[in-house]
């Protein structure tokens, strides 16, 4: 009886899982960050340091690669 229980348990987290991996897949999830006040970027916000840091790095990156061709 208990192992059915944690089988059963176990079983509707799977379906949960892969009902919020279709529903994020569809856009849903933005829209409910949207609907409870959010503002719908999943993401991290980044400084502007941390932006020009990326940047640099990606230009550094984008030189290299045209020095080993």
């Amino acid at each position: 009886m208990i192992k059915e229980k944690m089988e059963q348990k176990q079983e509707q987290k799977l379906k949960q899982n892969a009902a919020f991996f279709r529903a994020s897949h569809a856009g849903v999830v933005r829209e409910i960050a949207l609907n409870s006040g959010g503002t719908g970027d999943l993401r991290k916000e980044i400084s502007s340091a941390e932006a020009k840091r990326m940047k640099r790095k990606r230009k550094l990156a984008k030189q290299s690669r045209r020095r080993n061709r």
